[in-house]
């Protein structure tokens, strides 16, 4: 919950008013792209480079998300689904 709060609804957020909501790529948001360039980055901290790098996919998704809905419960759902499916597959 943490997480998404921070990156969705304070950065990306943030990025996207400071942005003025204009600059897109595709059905993506700058701010979108560049708040998962460091949600990436902060998983270096705890994880292995390659496992973080690839948390920059599944942040655009629920950058999307946020972007859809406007609401961190969702993104937060399905962050957790994400999670707990990893966590299931390595168990």
């Amino acid at each position: 919950m943490f997480e998404e709060f921070f990156f969705r609804f304070l950065l990306q957020e943030g990025l996207d008013r400071l942005l003025k909501y204009k600059w897109r790529l595709g059905p993506l948001s700058l701010a979108n792209v560049l708040t998962s360039v460091l949600f990436a980055g902060v998983h270096l901290v705890h994880q292995p480079v390659h496992w973080a790098l690839l948390t920059f996919f599944p942040s655009l998704a629920f950058g999307y998300i946020w972007q859809r809905y406007r609401s961190c419960v969702s993104s937060t759902l399905i962050h957790f689904a994400y999670n707990s499916f990893l966590f299931y597959q390595f168990m």
